[in-house]
């Protein structure tokens, strides 16, 4: 079974556009890629005009299917599939179906880029809840998420 994610950008308009992704959604794939190798929000644009993805990977341009992670597969682009992408008039749009609607009950991750308060361009991610309320919690900056999903499986390890 795919861990289903959802990465999204918030747009100086406001408005929010987004693409999903099939495979390997979870912190220690999409999020760690997003995190080293998605800074530039002109890339995250680029990544954004493929529609959706079978895996994200470091690098936009096509390339090799294999190794995977190195280059985004893309439904449209790689396989001729119809173009698809997801649009919110805004991030609190976007915010009230994750939290109240359980609109994306089958995604697991919703990795969201926006401004920050400093006005810089950060990643925030969204983790489904494991109780299957179909709501999430509450979005927090990834680099952050990453961090703690790495010291709890240190401790996880020291334990053993």
């Amino acid at each position: 079974m795919s861990t289903r994610a959802v990465i999204f950008k918030v747009l100086a308009s406001g408005e929010v556009r987004g693409v999903y992704c099939h495979c390997d959604g979870g912190l220690d794939c999409v999020g760690a890629i997003l995190n080293l190798a998605y800074h530039d929000p002109a890339k995250v644009d680029q990544l954004l005009a493929l529609g959706d993805l079978l895996a994200l990977g470091m690098e936009v341009k096509a390339g090799p299917r294999l190794p995977i992670y190195e280059h985004v597969i893309a439904y449209h682009r790689d396989y001729g599939e119809p173009w698809h992408d997801t649009r919110y008039s805004s991030y609190d749009e976007l915010y009230h179906k994750l939290t109240a609607t359980g609109a994306f009950w089958l995604i697991d991750y919703v990795y969201v880029m926006k401004l920050d308060q400093t006005g810089h361009y950060q990643w925030y991610v969204a983790e489904h809840q494991p109780n299957d309320s179909g709501k999430y919690q509450a979005p927090r900056l990834l680099r952050e998420a990453i961090a703690e999903r790495i010291e709890q499986e240190q401790a996880g390890e020291n334990d053993a």
